[in-house]
């Protein structure tokens, strides 16, 4: 699919970025992290929080994911037996965005999703309104079809993938978040016709 594919270019670039970190400083989330969160969400968000206030919140996400990289610890969805405490270290990373004092202008939970995917390919997966569908995960959706308190689907996603890579072992995560996203974009184009 086209447009996944392109969108997963720049994917890439993020993931590339992050790689690019020097270990002491990995975890600590930038302004270039958001902005590169920004370029492969697309769409018309922009990270608009004013700079002076902006160093001090990105404090909170770097700790968080530090801590998510405590209990990951480099292994892939399929190796946990259960997703429990994942999910709930995840999904708090993206209260993040949702809390007055750590909330980022243009920076919601589906783009805080994608920073944690890029960080941890094998292991999340990003929270977006296509793969929900795609998932058969039922959200309830405003005028504009952006999906109700997004963040909330998070838990149910994580373990709707770790299921489906345990039922097909061969499967690599960014694989079915290709196939989810294309059943989910397939439907809303049939849905908009």
């Amino acid at each position: 699919m086209k447009r996944w594919d392109n969108l997963n270019h720049a994917f890439e670039y993020l993931k590339r970025y992050i790689n690019g970190k020097p270990r002491e400083t990995r975890f600590k989330v930038s302004e270039i992290d958001l902005a590169l969160v920004s370029n492969f969400k697309g769409g018309n968000a922009s990270v608009v929080e004013p700079v002076d206030r902006l160093t001090l919140k990105l404090v909170s996400y770097g700790d968080v994911l530090g801590t998510l990289a405590g209990t990951i610890d480099g292994k892939p969805l399929r190796s946990f037996v259960d997703t429990g405490e994942l999910a709930g270290q995840a999904t708090a990373f993206l209260r993040l965005t949702k809390v007055r004092d750590t909330a980022i202008a243009g920076f919601g939970a589906s783009y805080a999703s994608a920073l944690l995917a890029a960080y941890f390919p094998e292991t999340l997966p990003v929270l977006d309104r296509r793969v929900l569908s795609g998932a058969r995960i039922d959200h309830a959706r405003n005028s504009q079809g952006q999906v109700l308190e997004i963040e909330k689907h998070y838990p149910e996603l994580i373990a709707r993938f770790h299921a489906e890579m345990l039922r097909r072992p061969n499967l690599r995560l960014r694989d079915l978040d290709r196939e989810w996203f294309s059943i989910g974009n397939n439907e809303s184009q049939l849905k908009s016709e």
